[in-house]
């Protein structure tokens, strides 16, 4: 009985573990999609400038 104990008591403590790395996983995605999305965004910008400028050439 005494074995079973601290498993049980473990087993939480480790999924705790695992939910603040996932959050904090999460958090870094989020940064990372954030920046993608302005990339993206300014290649769009970028994109249209180019074709602004070749039609007032044209």
């Amino acid at each position: 009985m005494p074995d079973n104990k601290p498993s049980k008591i473990n087993v939480p403590t480790f999924r705790e573990k695992n939910v603040k790395l996932d959050v904090k996983d999460e958090s870094e995605l989020k940064k990372k999609d954030d920046s993608l999305f302005l990339y993206v965004i300014g290649g769009i910008l970028i994109a249209v400038m180019f074709i602004v400028l070749f039609l007032s050439e044209a």
